[in-house]
């Protein structure tokens, strides 16, 4: 099973993407914020496998949030 993660910063697209991926039953939600810089602190400490990621956010951008990331993560892009 993929372990997910998820960025937004609408709270209802993350709700409704967590939806769809958990419906799949191939995806497991490892963790999901509406603030970049929350992100950027947790993806230190998940072991995930796929980061969703929206690009255009308050604050960071989604290409801002990637650079800041100490690790390379596959990404599809929300």
């Amino acid at each position: 099973m993929l372990r997910a993660y998820i960025v937004d910063d609408e709270r209802l697209a993350v709700e409704r993407l967590t939806r769809l991926l958990e419906a799949t039953g191939r995806v497991r939600i490892a963790g999901s914020t509406t603030d970049p810089e929350t992100a950027i602190a947790e993806l230190r400490d998940r072991d995930i496998d796929v980061l969703f990621l929206d690009i255009q956010m308050p604050g960071l951008t989604g290409f801002d949030l990637l650079e800041q990331l100490d690790r390379d993560v596959p990404v599809v892009f929300t």
